[in-house]
């Protein structure tokens, strides 16, 4: 490639120039484009075959109703006061495992006289809902993790969640996010746990809402705190129970609530591998690509120098960097003639 090092103007209106110009815009435009193509992710699903799994599709979290439900109750008279019978239940059989399609060591579904009573956006645990609440929590406390793992979902978006929460009710859960609280606290009676702990667990598509979490054992390594910082990445499988009214700084809210054994900590959220073969195929490919566009590049801007070394410009140039100051002051004192005299002789002298 030339280096010329004449300080005057280029020509921008010699033709060769223009082409080279012409062509790098032209690779500037390519350069664009294969950048948006290569931003957007179904271009890569040749490589990276996408989830084929069916999910939900997930609404805006703006349809979402956070309010808690006020629970209003009729006033007493004068000399009247309120009085509830407290006795002591059996747990209900909310589990069928005696059908000869269903092994006996995977439960099924939670019946739906027990999830009856469960009543959305109300704040904290209604007695009726007690029941419901203590079932969930010793069978995810007895079900292999690895059982409930294969039957949960993890489909099942934050907002559809909450707008549909009668058709998850009772239903295994998958949840990846960001633990930012964890604490503990006692057990009420009759739950056969000593202290349960309580998670707030934030997920991409939740935003600012968490999920509250409630689980029978502490994992290993995994701190107590009001806030965690850093937050920890974590995944629960548990049960949905219902949206649960609490209190917040902000006033009263609601969080879907969620009754699991544990949490298992993750480093990053699981994706399909791409195959090896396929990607060094790939990438061998795009690195040809460039190799080859550079060579063309290179043998192009070569044949173009050769050409100009054998052109009349070249030796003009070249016989113009090659002048001495001398060479420059004796054509300075050249005699010269005026073109519309052209008759006229020189003095003699010069």
């Amino acid at each position: 490639m030339k280096f010329n090092t004449d300080t005057r103007p280029p020509r921008y209106l010699n033709r060769r120039d223009q082409y080279r110009l012409l062509a790098m815009v032209g690779v500037l435009c390519l350069v664009m484009v294969a950048v948006n193509w290569s931003a957007r992710p179904s271009s890569w699903h040749w490589l990276v075959p996408p989830d084929s799994r069916p999910s939900v599709q997930a609404p805006s979290l703006k349809e979402i109703d956070f309010r808690v439900q006020s629970q209003q109750r009729e006033p007493l008279g004068p000399d009247m006061f309120r009085a509830v019978a407290v006795t002591e239940k059996d747990e209900p059989q909310a589990f069928v495992a005696d059908s000869a399609d269903v092994p006996a060591d995977v439960p099924a579904d939670i019946a739906a006289e027990v999830l009856a009573p469960i009543v959305d956006n109300t704040l904290g645990l209604r007695r009726k809902e007690a029941d419901a609440y203590h079932l969930m929590l010793s069978r995810i406390h007895d079900l292999p993790e690895e059982t409930a793992a294969a039957l949960a979902r993890d489909d099942v978006a934050f907002t559809v969640l909450m707008l549909h929460p009668d058709e998850y009710r009772g239903t295994l859960l998958a949840v990846r996010g960001e633990l930012r609280r964890l604490t503990e606290f006692p057990a009420s009676r009759g739950s056969g746990f000593d202290v349960l702990y309580e998670g707030w667990l934030f997920t991409g598509d939740s935003g600012t809402n968490p999920y509250r979490i409630v689980f029978t054992e502490l994992p290993g390594g995994v701190p107590l705190g009001e806030s965690l910082h850093p937050p920890l990445p974590v995944q629960v499988v548990g049960y949905f129970f219902k949206r649960y009214g609490y209190v917040s700084q902000g006033g009263q809210h609601v969080a879907p609530l969620l009754l699991a054994r544990s949490l298992r900590m993750i480093l990053r959220p699981a994706t399909a591998p791409a195959d090896g073969a396929e990607f060094r195929y790939a990438m061998l490919g795009v690195i040809a690509v460039v190799v080859a566009g550079v060579v063309v590049l290179g043998v192009w801007f070569f044949v173009s120098d050769r050409r100009f070394r054998g052109s009349r410009l070249d030796e003009l140039a070249a016989a113009r960097l090659d002048a001495t100051p001398e060479d420059l002051a004796a054509l300075q004192n050249l005699q010269t003639t005026d073109p519309a005299r052209p008759f006229e002789q020189p003095d003699a002298d010069t």
